[in-house]
């Protein structure tokens, strides 16, 4: 009998996974517009880098604005990166994120 029920338990709990969605970022945060950006830790969790929501990739419309730091549970880290895979049709970087986004492509 233990084993019927450990085994309903496991399906239920493999079901969950199943139907879940695949997230593709660590944190999510509103900028200043009340736009959700999306970021993943880099650099040992010191930094952040933009990324998406989920692997369909659109997660954004419009004129996007990062800023240059993001506070999250009362830590603040500088927003160095933005991912590779991420589509954007507007990127506005705040002054120094723009300094620093232009000096890494030099």
């Amino acid at each position: 009998m233990k084993t019927k029920g450990l085994w309903m338990a496991l399906m239920a709990l493999m079901m969950c996974f199943v139907t879940g969605e695949a997230y593709a970022y660590d944190i999510e945060v509103e900028n200043e517009d009340g736009v959700t950006i999306y970021y993943n830790y880099i650099n040992e969790g010191r930094e952040l880098e933009v990324t998406y929501r989920n692997y369909s990739y659109n997660s954004y419309s419009g004129s996007v604005v990062i800023p240059e730091e993001v506070t999250f549970m009362n830590s603040t880290r500088k927003v160095t990166s933005i991912g590779s895979t991420t589509d954007f049709p507007h990127i506005v970087l705040s002054a120094a994120a723009s300094r620093r986004a232009h000096a890494s492509h030099c």
